[in-house]
């Protein structure tokens, strides 16, 4: 059993990288993560959260509007998935959102799925629709509307992916640009669970070390909600030191999203991103930016250290903690031998 489990979660992972790798907007990828967890307000999930209402499906008035009705077995949404390419799909029951993105996933077929999602997105928005303004939603036009802006998304991003489905993913550091500094961030836990560090390391143009900034707090939330609090951490760090033009780096995918999109989240984490937001309007020029965790080892690193140490906050100027150092130097090495190779930097 434990290795069926197992399996489950690896393949969970997997979908979850591959689903924001995706060269769909930012909007559209936070949706997917979200009915993939089955975090959607649906009528079903509502009720199941204390909300007393009446968890039929207003569009068909046939069943429980769950995640797997409404964007799969409605009677109102069924045209939508009619094309003979997910056939398959339609000779299998299926109990949840997840599984049918399972299935599409183990099929190997990445433009199927973005298909999928791209489909249920706009499903979702017409439904939404619906329930605002009571306007019957034509659900047949969503296969062609689908069809057009998933052409459009190629021609737009087809210089910013080096396929359709692969994004161009930063794996090294890289010296920000001129007149910048660039912050890294990145959060970690104890292994006890009972205390977070939080680290910060914060370069010039010239790949200089300035300063680096560790952060300790008792308690424990979710990975995301560490994730943005070391951003916040850094950001006020910043506003201490007055600097004005950077870039900053975090290993996070989802909250790079987040920070970067224009959702609004009803949630302690879309407050955080908020208030990120409301501080970045205090610089000159603000960047948030994703790299791979090959590209942010010295703060990831650094805040791993400080979540089972038993210090509170430290600040080192000019010369970096003597637990990066080395981390420092490859980083330095890496940039310095893509310029030799003629990489621009």
């Amino acid at each position: 059993m434990s290795t069926h489990h197992d399996c489950l979660d690896d393949l969970d992972k997997n979908a979850t990288k591959i689903m924001w790798k995706l060269a769909v907007p930012s909007k559209i990828s936070i949706f997917s993560w979200r009915m993939f967890h089955n975090l959607l307000p649906t009528r079903f999930n509502l009720l199941m959260r204390g909300i007393d209402l009446d968890a039929t499906c207003k569009l068909c008035r046939e069943d429980v509007e769950d995640d797997t009705h409404i964007f799969w077995s409605c009677s109102c949404v069924t045209m939508v998935f009619a094309d003979s390419c997910f056939s398959f799909l339609r000779q299998q029951h299926h109990k949840s959102c997840k599984g049918i993105i399972r299935n599409l996933i183990s099929h190997g077929n990445v433009d199927m799925l973005q298909e999928y999602l791209v489909m249920c997105w706009r499903v979702w928005g017409m439904r939404n629709s619906f329930y605002q303004t009571g306007t019957a939603p034509d659900f047949s036009s969503v296969p062609n509307w689908c069809t057009k802006y998933i052409h459009q998304l190629k021609t737009t991003n087809q210089q910013r992916f080096t396929g359709f489905g692969q994004c161009l993913l930063v794996t090294k550091w890289k010296r920000p640009p001129h007149g910048f500094c660039k912050l890294n961030v990145g959060a970690g836990r104890g292994k006890c669970g009972k205390k977070m560090g939080f680290g910060a390391v914060l370069r010039d143009s010239n790949g200089s070390f300035i300063a680096a900034r560790s952060w300790q707090q008792a308690g424990h939330v979710d990975k995301l909600l560490m994730e943005v609090n070391a951003i916040l951490l850094g950001i006020k760090w910043l506003l201490e030191m007055q600097v004005k033009n950077v870039e900053i780096e975090s290993d996070s995918l989802i909250v790079v999203r987040y920070l970067t999109g224009n959702d609004r989240l009803v949630s302690s984490l879309g407050h955080l991103v908020d208030v990120i937001r409301s501080l970045g309007a205090s610089f000159t020029v603000i960047l948030f930016k994703h790299v791979l965790r090959t590209g942010n080892r010295p703060a990831h690193h650094l805040a791993k250290l400080t979540a089972i140490s038993s210090g509170g906050c430290f600040t080192w100027w000019q010369h970096p903690p003597p637990c990066i150092g080395h981390l420092l130097c490859t980083d330095n090495i890496s940039v310095t031998r893509s310029r030799l190779n003629g990489s621009h930097i």
